[in-house]
C-alpha cells in the first residue's frame, strides 16, 4: 500500500469515533480507480454498527473529495446485502478468493 494510501485510510479512520486505538488500518481507500479495498471489524468488535460507520466515513471522504466517481469494491457474498444498504450493486458473478465467494460491486455517482 502507498504512504498516501495509508494516510488516507487514517483520515477516513479519523472521522469515526473509534473508542479502541489499536485498530489498525480498518479501512483502505484505492484513488484511481476509486475503490475501497479493505472493510475490516475484528470478531469481538463486530455488531456493534463500527463497519456502517466506516463506511459512511469512506463514502462522506469519497463524495467531497472525488464527486462525480463511481466507487469499487469487492465483497465477501455474505455482506452483499450489507453494501446494497449503502447502494453498490453487483456488477459480476461471484467468484472464488481463496475459498471464500465474493462478488465485486460498484457504486455509481448520484446525479
Amino acid at each position: 500500500m502507498t504512504r498516501g494510501a495509508s494516510r488516507l485510510s487514517m483520515r477516513v479512520l479519523d472521522r469515526v469515533a473509534v473508542t479502541k486505538p489499536r485498530v489498525s488500518k480498518p479501512l483502505r481507500l484505492i484513488p484511481a480507480p476509486l475503490r475501497i479495498g479493505r472493510v475490516a471489524v475484528a470478531a469481538r468488535l463486530r455488531r456493534h454498527g463500527l463497519g456502517r460507520r466506516l463506511m459512511e466515513a469512506a463514502l462522506l471522504f469519497c463524495r467531497e473529495n472525488y464527486p462525480g466517481l463511481q466507487v469499487m469494491l469487492t465483497a465477501q457474498a455474505h455482506l452483499v446485502p450489507f453494501y446494497r444498504g449503502f447502494g453498490f450493486a453487483p456488477t459480476g458473478e461471484p467468484f472464488d478468493d481463496f475459498g471464500l465467494t465474493h462478488v465485486d460491486m460498484e457504486l455509481r455517482p448520484r446525479d
